[in-house]
């Protein structure tokens, strides 16, 4: 994940939440359906995918398919030839190099979007001009927005490390307005604890054993619990005398 690649995509981000939020100065039930303005970055080393998440604009099904797809059919030549065409220019200049330089990544692009006026849908292409576009079954709602799920190629797998992804973060999005957060998975150390700290009551010293402890010693022995009982209140003598 070069600079280029990085930089683009934060330009994709921040345009779509840009999008939005103009469009709620005017129009304020816009963000009703996810009122914050957020990005957030998860990586997931059990798929090698890197997720990037916005609370942006979103897309709707035609936006997939007439802007995404043209990309997806594009090569770098056709890409700036359909561009000069006269293919749409807000979607292009929001998703087009940025999103074209995913490929540079990642052998695999799914993205799954939501947009105010349609319901959720999934993109997805492995870079050899195909693509499938689905109503989203998974029950997942974002809300409002798009998460992009870049499966990582094989040399790319570092930018899946929290301290890597911190680096890049840092660098590259000090000046953004937009809070930035970073799905972090801690991993939770398991050792084994002695709970039974105390010594043996046979290998302490006499003068050191309460009389609790011997009543609860011979109870754990004999279960004899009027016996512990008195010996516990110092009552040694036979009941029957």
């Amino acid at each position: 994940m070069n600079f280029f690649s990085v930089f683009c995509f934060i330009l994709l981000v921040l345009k779509a939440l840009d999008k939005i939020r103009f469009e709620s100065l005017t129009d304020e039930s816009k963000l009703d359906a996810q009122p914050e303005l957020f990005i957030h970055i998860v990586p997931d080393k059990t798929n090698n995918a890197l997720s990037i998440i916005d609370s942006g604009i979103g897309m709707t099904k035609a936006d997939l398919v007439n802007n995404l797809g043209t990309i997806a059919r594009s090569g770098t030549k056709e890409f700036m030839e359909a561009l000069a065409a006269g293919a749409d220019v807000s979607m292009i200049g929001q998703f087009g190099v940025g999103f074209y330089s995913a490929y540079l990544v990642a052998e695999k692009v799914v993205v799954t979007t939501k947009h105010n006026d349609d319901e959720q849908h999934v993109w997805e292409s492995q870079a050899g001009g195909s693509f499938t576009v689905t109503r989203d079954a998974s029950g997942e709602s974002l809300g409002r927005g798009t998460k992009m799920a870049l499966f990582l190629k094989e040399d790319q797998l570092e930018y899946l490390e929290e301290r890597r992804l911190k680096d890049l973060i840092k660098k590259h999005s000090e000046f953004i307005s937009y809070p930035i957060s970073l799905w972090i998975e801690k991993t939770v150390e398991k050792e084994w604890t002695l709970v039974n700290k105390q010594k043996p009551i046979w290998m302490r010293k006499p003068e050191e054993i309460t009389k609790e402890e011997y009543a609860a010693f011979y109870k754990s022995l004999t279960n004899d619990e009027a016996f512990s009982k008195n010996l516990k209140l110092g009552i040694h003598e036979d009941s029957q005398n």
